[in-house]
């Protein structure tokens, strides 16, 4: 889809909230996944793990949360209704999903 769209990704940026299992051990080869996935540069992801401090349902070890940015330039302008986005060519956008 993003060759198809002419879309490149600029950079993403992810955080992993988790108060256990430490995730520092897999971070770099996450990074990889998701380069070797998406086939872009291991240098333009960065994964980062966080705890809540033994707050929330993360904090007390009932599960897992994550949160993800990407930035990306399209060559062809886009507007998209559903997502209230509007991006002219060579122009970095940034939301959520």
């Amino acid at each position: 889809m993003m060759e198809k769209d002419q879309i490149k990704i600029i950079n993403i940026d992810a955080v992993i909230i988790a108060q256990a299992p430490k995730m520092a051990d897999y971070i770099v080869q996450m990074e990889q996944n998701i380069s070797n996935t998406l086939k872009i540069e291991s240098d333009r992801i960065s994964v980062k793990a966080t705890t809540e401090d033994k707050l929330g349902f993360t904090g007390n070890q009932q599960g897992i949360a994550s949160k993800a940015l990407f930035a990306f330039v399209k060559r062809k302008s886009l507007i998209n209704s559903n997502r209230k986005l509007t991006l002219n060519s060579k122009k970095i956008a940034r939301f959520q999903i």
